[in-house]
């Protein structure tokens, strides 16, 4: 009986996001949800990507999640996009995300995942700190994009989604109400994401470790900053 050979594995071009789940062990080891609440959760982190792009592959492992997408003119947009949903989707779970993306040769296929460029998400993962996505430095100005995006297009995503930050690096925003279009329910599903960031900063500034306080300071300025920016274009919400 004769088997047809498998196909040799290959490093392709791949951009990279590799996250960790912040508050999934906590949430674990005290209890706080059931098994089938914590497969849920994980489920929906598994779907959260661009539906009309299948090309991202997804692999989660206790509470890290690496996701990738071929370098081709949908590749970035739709992987920062899947991660900004996931970022959100996760918030109402009371789980943050702190994160990387990079791009190099990645293996991805089901459950394996490792290359280069996994190493190098990784490693901007340990930099990152304060619970956000890090994109590589000088990713994305050289990042493909969809032929039918202006220039003035793309510089609206990095002035809208991926700032940069206090120290120069870009990070996928999920605090400005620019994003109240990304919701389902526009501004009525923007507020309770904030408020549902509040509850977090209330809970863990009381935290006795500093380096947890630094981490949701960092969600109170960036909340406070949405929502200065917020008032001063459309006044005061309830």
């Amino acid at each position: 009986m004769t088997t047809s050979a498998q196909p040799t594995p290959v490093y392709e071009e791949r951009y990279v996001l590799f996250a960790d789940m912040l508050g999934f062990t906590n949430i674990i080891r005290e209890g706080r949800w059931t098994p089938q609440q914590v497969l849920s959760a994980l489920e929906k982190a598994r779907k959260v990507t661009a539906p009309d792009y299948a090309a991202i592959s997804t692999t989660q492992f206790s509470d890290s999640i690496v996701m990738s997408a071929p370098v081709d003119d949908l590749g970035f947009l739709n992987l920062v996009f899947s991660a900004f949903f996931l970022s959100i989707e996760l918030v109402q779970n009371g789980i943050l995300m702190r994160g990387g993306i990079a791009r190099g040769a990645m293996y991805h296929d089901g459950d394996f995942a490792f290359g280069p460029a996994f190493i190098d998400a990784y490693e901007l993962e340990r930099t990152a700190r304060t619970p956000r996505i890090l994109i590589e430095k000088g990713l994305f100005e050289s990042a493909r994009w969809p032929d039918t995006m202006s220039e003035e297009e793309i510089c609206e995503v990095g002035h809208d989604h991926l700032p940069r930050d206090d120290d120069g690096r870009r990070y996928i925003d999920y605090f400005s109400h620019i994003h109240q279009g990304e919701f389902d329910e526009g501004l009525n599903g923007l507020l309770p994401h904030h408020a549902a960031l509040d509850t977090m900063v209330a809970q863990y500034l009381r935290s006795p470790e500093e380096s947890i306080i630094n981490k949701y300071r960092w969600i109170a300025a960036k909340l406070a900053a949405a929502r200065e920016r917020m008032h001063a274009q459309w006044g005061e919400h309830d």
